[in-house]
């Protein structure tokens, strides 16, 4: 089979984001939350099989559908034929020991699976870039979304947003399909039963994304809004009666595949689904204070200002611009579209507008800067890339087009750039515009997810030699309890110690998040994690 030549250039660009992923991906460390989604996954399971209550924990509110499959290889691989050296060496390990690297091993998974799904976002942007300006220079749709620095950097070990986002912009993509055929003209069997089946399909899918965040409920209101808007204002009352039974299957479909990720809703399935809905809406659970504006907020205290900042500081200065001109380029050709495409359009901008519109509007909890909002970035990139590609088609005169290309091409390697000089921590990613990195230090969050840990423990674990305690600050002990050698004992500070009744010399390792790094400060600091000249995390030694 001959393979087109845009065909082949989508292959050429995956394939260089699979090698560049796969070889860098053991530079990440670990997220606060990914010992809570192997934990969130854990009490599941006691609940379905253990047959205990639910406890009222916050874990019946998260899906487990990617936990879930997380979990799920790694029992596989556990199970498969080990290396006799390994084995061995499993055979002298204390169960304490064996533990912590089965959690290892479990974070290794969920971070090559979470880089895997990402593939998924890439794939539909280019099949949205194909759709709104055909195939030709559908690639470039990939190459744009992988230089969002914060989609690059979340896309290896944020085991929540990364896996909603890719599937939400795949529900953008098969929905506008789904549009399509639902708008096709005939009232034969065949394609009622073509529409029931890709109803159902269309249901699975919501249902699997709603199975990681139950956000995805909203689909069930994007795909008739999209359709209904659609239609012919003639026919709306016809068309309600003729599709009803195409909603009712994929609402059944979307409904029993999100209630079998949720396990504490077995009982009562429709009474946990909307408390659920409620719950994570409002998220009021979250008490801390956030860094905005060089000053410390309750997170329920933040302006609607919050994520329309974040998301100008933080996405690259030439796809901002890119965004807001294909906006202006689509309203000028809508017309024009073909349903697909108009569908497309609309169910785009219902992904990047709609639930932060409500979360803005309803004021709700936020925090991490924009992350919750990863969805947003296909979609921004996807309109980013029809702009690039339509204004490009506009030029006439080759030279100019040269020129607008060599242009191109070096504001992508500014980004590029940046990209590699924070790297693994590409997602403390701030644009030119905004000032950078330096200018974001002490007046907003920098490493949220606590990453940098990882490399403060291993200081420690290279360079402390005989038993020694280690107070963790502002950061996760779980974390650096995971990572540790044996003979060094993790303390919680200020909750299990204060580090006056330590024998000394003690060390004490803090992100800078929360000014953790300002505690202590006659000791003097024997380790630095950076980029930038900003610290991430510091080492030091007291005594």
């Amino acid at each position: 089979m001959k393979i087109k030549k845009a065909q082949y250039a989508v292959l050429v660009v995956l394939s260089f984001i699979l090698v560049t992923g796969f070889t860098t991906i053991s530079h990440y460390g670990i997220s606060w939350d990914e010992p809570f989604g192997i934990h969130t996954v854990e009490q599941n399971y006691e609940v379905v099989i253990g047959n205990k209550p639910d406890t009222g924990t916050l874990t019946q509110f998260y899906g487990i559908a990617f936990d879930g499959l997380a979990e799920l290889l790694f029992q596989f691989k556990k199970r498969i034929p080990f290396n006799p050296s390994k084995l061995s060496k499993a055979e002298n390990q204390t169960p304490q020991e064996i533990s912590k690297q089965d959690m290892l091993d479990r974070i290794a998974i969920k971070h090559v699976l979470t880089f895997s799904t990402s593939l998924i976002a890439y794939l539909s942007v280019v099949g949205i870039v194909s759709i709104l300006c055909g195939p030709n220079g559908a690639w470039l749709g990939a190459v744009v979304l992988a230089l969002f620095p914060r989609w690059w950097g979340h896309a290896f070990f944020n085991a929540k947003d990364i896996p909603f986002a890719s599937l939400m912009i795949l529900c953008v993509f098969f929905g506008a399909h789904l549009i399509k055929e639902y708008l096709k003209d005939g009232s034969d069997q065949g394609q009622h039963h073509r529409n029931l089946a890709f109803s159902i399909f269309f249901g699975i899918l919501a249902g699997l994304l709603s199975g990681i965040r139950i956000g995805g409920v909203v689909f069930l209101f994007f795909i008739p809004f999209t359709h209904f808007v659609l239609v012919d204002k003639r026919k709306i009352v016809s068309e309600f009666i003729k599709f009803a039974p195409c909603y009712f299957q994929m609402f059944l479909a979307w409904f029993m595949i999100t209630v079998l990720f949720y396990p504490s809703a077995w009982s009562n399935p429709i009474r946990q689904i909307l408390k659920t809905v409620y719950r994570i809406s409002d998220y009021s659970d979250w008490h801390m204070q956030v860094l905005f504006n060089g000053q410390f907020v309750l997170a329920q205290s933040l302006p609607r200002s919050y994520l329309p900042q974040w998301l100008v500081m933080t996405i690259p200065i030439i796809f901002q611009l890119g965004f807001v001109a294909g906006l202006v380029l689509i309203i000028l050709r809508y017309r024009r579209f073909s349903i697909l495409q108009k569908a497309i359009v609309i169910l785009t901008g219902l992904e990047v507008f709609a639930l932060p519109g409500m979360a803005i509007v309803k004021k709700s909890t936020m925090y991490d800067g924009m992350r919750h909002f990863l969805f947003m970035l296909p979609g921004v990139a996807a309109i980013a890339t029809a702009a690039m590609i339509w204004l490009y088609q506009g030029i006439v005169n080759t030279k100019r087009k040269i020129l607008a290309i060599i242009l191109m091409v070096f504001l992508l390697i500014a980004v590029i750039f940046d990209m590699v000089m924070l790297h693994p921590y590409e997602y403390v990613y701030f644009n030119k515009g905004f000032g950078g990195l330096k200018k974001a230090f002490n007046q907003y969050e920098t490493d949220y997810w606590g990453l940098s840990l990882r490399k403060a423990v291993e200081w420690i674990n290279r360079n402390v030699n005989i038993p020694a305690q280690v107070l963790i600050g502002a950061a996760d002990l779980e974390i650096a309890s995971i990572l540790v050698k044996p003979h060094i004992q993790c303390l919680k500070y200020p909750n299990d110690e204060s580090g006056e009744n330590l024998n000394k010399p003690f060390y004490y390792i803090s992100l800078t998040r929360w000014n953790g790094h300002k505690d202590f400060p006659e000791c003097p600091v024997v380790f630095e994690e950076a980029r930038q000249t900003v610290p991430l995390a510091v080492v030091k030694k007291c005594g």
